[in-house]
């Protein structure tokens, strides 16, 4: 659990190391109409690569993360998933 102001998240694994991580987000001004999924995130092992093959077309260049030593980039929303899809590289701690 971490608490960031009036937000608080939760991480849950599902099967063993490098399984499936459940977030859920949480603050206390959110009702249950207003509660949404809000993505997915998929953990690879060379993000840079991934986005290089995908291309600027597809998903925005990897940047730092919140979690330390961790970089990020979104699938743009054109590509039409339908749900919000972000790349993330590996926890190397």
């Amino acid at each position: 659990m971490r608490e960031a102001g009036e937000i608080r998240q939760g991480f849950h694994r599902v099967g063993g190391p490098g399984g499936l991580i459940v977030e859920v987000v949480e603050r206390e001004s959110l009702t249950e109409d207003s509660a949404s999924l809000w993505g997915f995130v998929l953990v690879l092992d060379d993000i840079s690569a991934t986005c290089a093959t995908l291309g600027r077309d597809v998903v925005s260049e990897p940047r730092p993360a919140v979690q330390p030593g961790r970089s990020i980039a979104t699938v743009r929303t054109d590509v039409g998933l339908g749900v919000p899809l972000a790349l993330m590289s590996p926890d190397v701690r």
